[in-house]
């Protein structure tokens, strides 16, 4: 049944927009975990949005030295994020996955992004 693997990736989208947001701390290191997870996943489904996709991933990280990400990446909480991401998102069909990461694609293309009111 492909419902776990796209809920997984429709939760981690919100995560993303979450952890992503203008924020007073950065991401835990499981928040970036599972955020970075989807991203490389959609990176790798979504060639047309490859490079929307590894922007977002760069913005997470502004404002952290590379001692800091260095730090974040090697955590535990990190990698099991990562890790369960990859996996549950890896069970979805080709074409519901190259759906899914085109449904979170405008959160990585701001010319994409809904207009509407916040």
């Amino acid at each position: 049944m492909q419902f776990r693997p796209l809920l997984a990736l429709m939760a981690a989208a919100a995560l993303i927009q979450v952890a992503y947001a203008t924020q007073p701390h950065p991401p835990s290191s499981q928040e970036l975990g599972a955020a970075q997870g989807v991203l490389d996943f959609c990176s790798r489904v979504d060639h047309d949005d490859g490079k929307s996709f590894d922007a977002l991933s760069r913005r997470a990280l502004l404002g952290l030295t590379p001692q800091q990400i260095e730090q974040l990446k090697k955590s535990e909480a990190y990698k099991q994020s990562y890790a369960a991401l990859q996996s549950a998102l890896g069970k979805l069909t080709d074409a519901n996955a190259h759906a899914a990461c085109k449904a979170i694609a405008p959160a990585a293309r701001p010319d994409r992004a809904p207009t509407g009111k916040r």
